[in-house]
């Protein structure tokens, strides 16, 4: 790297980041013609000129470079694999190519030409790695054939899926029976009988409905963990005015704080219909 590139290197940089060092103590003093016209630079940048050396070496040995004995050792690995692959289970070919893939960094079909096979045979015998490790097991005894380790491991995902499903809506009901809580605990501050509470909540749940329909909700941010009584205290309306009925006042506000507590329109949904049932069945 020659002075010229080290200077349009460095100062593009507030801080050199391999070296860490200050812009100032890295840049070159302009270089200047002496008197018989020949650039020259000044006897006090020779450190300057050091520092920015050892900079440039640092730079240089930090760039990502594939090596021929990197090369070669990926060379070496697909002989191997191509010599031992009539030796091999399926689940040993998976596991050599899934290797492959994280030391190399090679995609399947980079893998594919050079063992000289076809992407949909890799992408197959990789599948099986995602199999119960005790099925593995029986398929590199060679007690179960790959087609049935492939079947196994559809139904084992299959039951992933559902449990994984299953568990997220027992979630979400828990959430929406926390969030009726909160909203009948809500009407309960704000002194009103059944019936005025009821009214309201179906000002807001028709509400919710209207402008779901026409899609005109506004965007949730990213969630961010804010207690529901802080949400409650910033999204009360401004105070009411002699036009505004006192009813519509707080529909407005516990439309307000029920959206933005309860992002998940299932949970959401959930509240507002658990308390209606309980206005309805006349809880106390």
């Amino acid at each position: 790297m020659t002075s010229s590139q080290l200077r349009t290197h460095f100062i593009a940089h507030s801080n050199c980041s391999y070296c860490a060092t200050p812009r100032s103590a890295l840049q070159l003093p302009s270089l200047h013609s002496g008197r018989d016209g020949v650039r020259t630079t000044p006897t006090n940048t020779a450190v300057s000129l050091v520092t920015l050396r050892l900079c440039s070496d640092q730079y240089d040995n930090k760039r990502p470079m594939k090596t021929n004995r990197a090369v070669q050792s990926l060379d070496s690995t697909i002989e191997q694999l191509k010599g031992d692959w009539n030796q091999l289970s399926d689940p040993q070919r998976a596991q050599n190519i899934s290797q492959i893939r994280k030391q190399y960094g090679l995609s399947i079909r980079q893998i594919a030409r050079r063992l000289s096979c076809s992407e949909s045979l890799l992408r197959r015998l990789l599948k099986v790695l995602r199999a119960p490790a005790q099925d593995l097991v029986l398929a590199r005894e060679g007690k179960i054939t790959t087609n049935e380790l492939l079947r196994r491991e559809k139904a084992a995902a299959h039951l992933r899926d559902q449990q994984q499903r299953k568990a997220a809506q027992q979630d979400r009901e828990r959430q929406g029976a926390e969030g009726a809580d909160l909203i009948y605990r809500w009407f309960i501050e704000t002194g009103f009988n059944a019936a005025s509470c009821w009214s309201i909540l179906e000002d807001v749940r028709l509400k919710f409905a209207l402008k779901e329909q026409d899609r005109t909700l506004p965007m949730h941010p990213k969630p961010v963990e804010v207690p529901v009584a802080e949400i409650i205290r910033k999204t009360e309306p401004p105070p009411r005015s002699g036009e505004i009925a006192l009813e519509g006042w707080y529909a407005g506000w516990l439309f307000s704080w029920t959206y933005w507590a309860f992002p998940d329109r299932e949970v959401r949904w959930t509240a507002l219909d658990t308390v209606l049932e309980w206005l309805e069945s006349g809880r106390n």
